[in-house]
């Protein structure tokens, strides 16, 4: 019998069997990351103010976040779009002479290509992403008549930009249906959607972004998408009353949006309702990524691949964040705060021996970064502590009170 070999209960070292729980809180501002080293407020590695030691729970219980959520941008492909003519308006056809005028039909009957369009970066009303559309149709128009190639003279190009250029395209939005409808004062025109899918999903232009987290998603292929388009090639048809573009909400004559171009002989108009509604909401929720502590599993945007056509199984990902945070405007409009965020909360056993840095993200489903605007925003943790007890009595001596006797 080995010597060693002794049965006891009374351990050298006392083991503890008694624990408290005890909540710790620490707050963290965007502007207490290192900046130098992470410009972008998005993503960030911070070192907390000491070690936490046995964390059994984790958990955001609030923050406050002024992010202007941007709907449209190059980054996400849903600010492109490529249209051309159909029935262009001919002023031999109705014994037009004006010298400006043919020139016009002679540039864009012999204009092959699509016209393309890129509205600016931001987030739009409906009336206001309306206008921004028809006037960048025109803009395009007008710069292949005052292009190299146009057929205009000096002289008719000076003219043609006195009278305000190319204002043929006007566009509507249908406030019940919440859809938008593209008209057209002389010529037919039609919306290359499927070209314009095909752009952004071949094209590899660089925007100066990093796309490496981001998912294709199937939705954006362009602002076809976003104004309520399908992929396939949308045709106007010829309005042939004043009735067919008559808003009947709206009282009297002020609800007709387009007409057939008076100053133009014989001229007729066509339209373009959109099957479906605008989509210029901006992003619900976020998501809030902290390393090795993410408990949410993912599902990912759908997006169209060999993959996805020949597996059925899942693109998900497991423990992808920690937290989404829903966001709601505020009075300013345009920016999206949240002050309650929902309990997420991540639990360990047996507890995490030690955490000292964190390393964290925010960003939309889709992998790209949420955009600060240089805006600064702020959260609080709860870390879930377990301190061991000491079982041990001590004799604590109590002073005495002036006056009394020992």
């Amino acid at each position: 019998m080995s010597r060693f070999n002794v049965q006891t209960t009374h351990p050298l070292i006392p083991n503890s069997q008694e624990y408290i729980y005890e909540q710790q809180y620490i707050s963290i501002h965007s502007e207490d990351r290192n900046i130098v080293k992470y410009p972008n407020a998005s993503e960030f590695e911070i070192e907390l103010p000491q070690d936490y030691l046995n964390v059994q729970g984790f958990r955001l219980v609030s923050g406050y976040f002024p992010a202007q959520v941007i709907v449209f941008s190059k980054q996400r492909k849903n600010v492109t779009m490529l249209f051309n003519f159909i029935e262009l308006y001919n002023p031999n056809d109705h014994g037009v002479v004006d010298p400006l005028q043919l020139a016009i039909y002679a540039t864009l009957s012999g204009y092959l290509k699509n016209y393309f369009i890129i509205i600016n970066d931001g987030t739009y009303t409906a009336e206001q992403l309306m206008h921004e559309v028809v006037n960048k149709m025109n803009q395009a128009v007008n710069d292949v008549l005052l292009g190299s190639s146009s057929t205009l003279s000096p002289a008719e190009k000076t003219a043609l930009e006195t009278a305000g250029g190319y204002t043929e395209f006007v566009a509507a939005y249908h406030v019940p249906s919440m859809k938008i409808w593209l008209g057209n004062q002389s010529s037919g025109f039609q919306l290359m959607n499927t070209e314009t899918a095909r752009y952004e999903e071949t094209s590899h232009i660089c925007y100066c972004y990093d796309n490496s987290d981001i998912v294709d998603v199937f939705k954006d292929w362009g602002l076809p998408g976003n104004l309520g388009f399908t992929r396939c090639n949308a045709e106007s048809v010829e309005l042939m009353n004043e009735t067919d573009a008559r808003f009947f909400y709206l009282s009297g004559t002020s609800g007709v949006w387009l007409r057939p171009n008076a100053s133009l002989a014989g001229a007729k108009a066509y339209y373009i309702v959109a099957p479906m509604q605008m989509d210029i909401a901006p992003q619900k929720y976020m998501y809030m990524d902290i390393k090795m502590l993410n408990a949410i599993d993912e599902t990912a945007p759908y997006n169209y691949s060999k993959y996805t056509q020949e597996t059925n199984a899942t693109n998900g990902v497991v423990k992808a964040s920690f937290a989404k945070i829903p966001l709601s405007t505020d009075a300013l409009g345009g920016y999206y705060e949240e002050y309650n965020p929902a309990n997420y909360f991540k639990m360990y056993n047996p507890p995490v021996e030690r955490i000292r840095k964190l390393s964290i993200k925010f960003r939309y489903h889709d992998g790209m970064l949420m955009d600060f605007n240089n805006q600064k925003y702020t959260f609080t943790l709860e870390f879930t502590i377990l301190r061991p007890q000491n079982n041990r009595a001590y004799n604590v001596r109590v002073p005495v009170s002036i006056g009394n006797p020992a």
